[in-house]
């Protein structure tokens, strides 16, 4: 099978293949998805070939293809971003399901948890909105 990229496809393909490797292997120190590391050096061999040459180099003592340092700093904005929205949602997500199973036999079944758990959600989206994290306090025993 043979699959035919433009210079601009391929450029794209770069990247997601960046931000896919890099959102599966970032976090592991050990156990690395090896097929994801795989499969970018692959595509990355083919930078050159497209004129890429800004943005992947061949380093032949370790005789792979790795991200140039001016690309990586490109793709930290869109993980940047990321990772700003993943760090809210989260956060909003687990307080406002904590507080939810913290109010007990208010809510009898799962339906009502989830439905208390939407209205928190809301709750705590305002408040960080306004506020961001000016407010929240960590209470010791």
């Amino acid at each position: 099978m043979k699959i035919n990229f433009t210079k601009k496809q391929f450029r794209t393909l770069i990247e997601l293949i960046y931000l896919g490797e890099w959102t599966a292997n970032s976090s592991r120190e050990v156990d690395r998805v090896e097929k994801y590391e795989e499969l970018m050096e692959y595509i990355y061999s083919y930078a050159d070939k497209f004129g890429f040459d800004d943005l992947v180099v061949h380093d032949k003592k370790l005789n792979g293809h790795y991200p140039t340092r001016e690309f990586e700093e490109e793709m930290e904005n869109y993980i940047d971003e990321n990772d700003e929205e993943v760090f809210w949602h989260q956060l909003v997500t687990r307080l406002a399901m904590r507080d939810a199973k913290n109010e007990g036999t208010l809510h009898p079944d799962q339906e009502s948890l989830i439905t208390r758990g939407f209205e928190l959600e809301n709750e705590y989206e305002e408040e960080f909105e306004t506020h961001g994290l000016a407010r929240l306090k960590i209470q010791k025993d």
